[in-house]
């Protein structure tokens, strides 16, 4: 059996965050993963040389708490453009006034302009106040041109919701987050973010290829049950996504939903000139939008080849073939290599209720605040906090 003053189950953002901020305050920490990487859903494979992140993810400039902790890394960031090219009724482009795009720009009315700004004055206080409120219905302020052809395949994108059901407070939170910082992505990909927190924990904290099969708690101590042995702790983290949280306590209320995602991975000689670093597909069925990493961060393949990530949601099965299909509408792409493929079941969680029957078992992660980045680095320092009033 091993013991240490906090058990952390789970090392993905919030795992790792919060037991970096643990170890910060003199305490022992055993951080327990099951598979054979850091990073949760931020990981990044390296498939014939291209790096492929889990998804089409990025990184926000402006998140807060997320932005002070990566600071120190070292990170090479790359920023995408804050453009967007939409292939819908035609080829058009939103962006900031005196930028260009591929294709017409988007109009906007003054009543979209009165909107955006009503919108993300409201995301940069960041209420909840209108928390009954969905996004679906709080896009309908816009003018149809605008609300369907970008900001619902857009956001879509963002939340991997075709229903656009998050609440109307996140959408506004997220587009003053664009707004005002832009994306981008680190040069090594999105893994390098978890690969870099993980490499700040001491010797002999994280314990890869460690699955929690059972928690129990007798005489003040949880006991994590493990193919490696038993790990013990007066305190538990559950830093685990929500439903592998589920599975450890029964008690907790499932998710209403899932929301899945895949993406394929292609690589190609040649940028496709009707194409941008993010393209959408508002009617789009095999594909909602494609992302080329390569043009803001080359590093992304070893040989000068471009990297095209088309990500469907709704499903985590789709066909390269039909992927194809579908794109050769807009671009070539018989001479597209396919690479890669990664289907999540589980791409977004819902925000669920924490336990707190037991105030020495903490639950963290970004289905116990909001689902990003953010919200799961917000979530492991709140859970260290946690720790530190026990």
């Amino acid at each position: 059996m091993s013991t240490a003053d906090v058990l952390v189950v789970g090392a993905g953002l919030s795992g790792l965050v919060c037991a970096q901020a643990c170890q910060q305050k003199g305490l022992r920490v055993h951080v327990l993963e099951a598979s054979q990487c850091v990073g949760g859903r931020v990981q990044s494979d390296t498939i014939n040389g291209a790096i492929c992140d889990h998804g089409f993810q990025v990184f926000l400039p402006a998140y807060p708490t997320a932005r002070t902790l990566v600071k120190p890394l070292n990170i090479n960031w790359k920023a995408y453009p804050k453009t967007a090219i939409i292939h819908g009724e035609k080829t058009q482009w939103f962006g900031p006034p005196f930028s260009s795009g591929i294709g017409e720009k988007l109009p906007l009315t003054p009543g979209d302009y009165w909107q955006l700004l009503r919108d993300t004055a409201a995301g940069f206080r960041h209420s909840q106040s209108n928390q009954s409120l969905s996004t679906d219905v709080h896009l309908r302020q816009y003018s149809s041109t605008v609300e369907q052809q970008f900001l619902r395949p857009f956001f879509a994108s963002v939340f991997l919701d075709p229903e656009l059901q998050a609440p109307a407070h996140l959408f506004q939170y997220y587009l003053s987050l664009f707004l005002r910082g832009g994306v981008a992505i680190p040069s090594g990909g999105m893994g390098e973010i978890s690969q870099r927190l993980a490499s700040q924990l001491l010797p002999d904290t994280l314990r890869l290829n460690t699955p929690v099969a059972a928690i129990k708690k007798t005489h003040g101590y949880w006991h994590a049950e493990t193919p490696s042995g038993l790990f013990s702790s007066p305190i538990i983290v559950i830093a685990t996504a929500h439903h592998h949280a589920c599975e450890l306590f029964p008690e907790l209320a499932p998710a209403s939903r899932a929301l899945p995602v895949s993406t394929h991975y292609f690589l190609t000689d040649t940028v496709p000139d009707t194409f941008g670093p993010l393209t959408l597909f508002p009617s789009g069925n095999q594909c909602h939008h494609v992302a080329i990493p390569t043009q803001v961060a080359p590093e992304y393949t070893a040989d000068h080849r471009h990297l095209i990530m088309a990500t469907t949601y709704g499903t985590d099965t789709v066909s390269a073939d039909a992927i194809k299909d579908e794109l050769g509408a807009y671009t070539c792409t018989k001479h597209w290599a396919w690479i890669h493929h990664i289907g999540l079941a589980h791409s977004l969680p819902e925000v669920r209720a924490k336990l707190s029957t037991d105030p020495s078992c903490i639950f963290a992660g970004d289905w116990t605040t909001f689902p990003s980045i953010e919200g799961a680095c917000q979530s492991g320092i709140s859970a260290a906090q946690g720790v530190g009033t026990r």
